[in-house]
């Protein structure tokens, strides 16, 4: 997928669910208000594992992708954490086999929209950075990553503490020096404290 197409399709579904958000009166609700944290469940602590389909760019397959992500909400709406996820591709060039192995660590900042709108309330927007581990015949090392995000958490229960949620999340994730970029698809299972 293209950096253009992810921009676009982002771009669309924000644009809808505003709408959306307009027409039903709750605009505002959408986007909380900015404040403290005023009590211990309102940091919403959480830990989660991310399955999807990594898809590097160039002739490399898509493949399975997993990872690991711990965070929380140190201030209305916004939250912190991090991610760390793996994958290994391979592609076939004349007889040869060319594979990349890669591990990134991100830290990921987010935006929590909210409101009445089912999905959007559960929805995300951020950006994450950090170091993307590659092994690779041609740029083996260490390499800085940046990778907006989208994304939604449902809950399986409606609780203030103490419950799961299942949700998706995509990524892009822009790669330093001559590492390929690579897009993510994921499901998550996450567990709130």
């Amino acid at each position: 997928m293209s950096v253009q197409k992810l921009i676009s399709l982002t771009a669309v579904i924000f644009l809808t669910q505003m709408t959306f958000a307009q027409q039903a009166g709750t605009s505002s609700a959408t986007f909380p208000e900015v404040r403290a944290v005023s009590s211990s469940s309102e940091y919403k602590p959480h830990v989660g594992i991310n399955v999807g389909v990594a898809s590097p760019e160039g002739s490399f397959r898509n493949v399975p992708g997993y990872g690991i992500e711990a965070g929380y909400q140190p201030m209305i709406p916004f939250g912190l954490g991090i991610e760390v996820t793996s994958f290994s591709s391979d592609r076939s060039i004349g007889s040869e086999q060319d594979n990349l192995n890669r591990t990134t660590a991100l830290v990921k900042g987010t935006y929590n929209f909210g409101g009445d709108i089912p999905v959007l309330r559960e929805s995300f927007v951020g950006l994450g950075v950090g170091p993307v581990f590659d092994s690779h015949s041609t740029w083996n090392g260490t390499h800085f990553g940046i990778a907006p995000v989208l994304g939604f958490d449902i809950p399986l229960i409606q609780a203030k503490q103490n419950y799961m949620s299942l949700g998706l999340s995509a990524q892009y994730v822009f790669v330093s020096g001559p590492s390929p970029d690579g897009f993510s698809l994921n499901g998550a299972a996450k567990y709130w404290f």
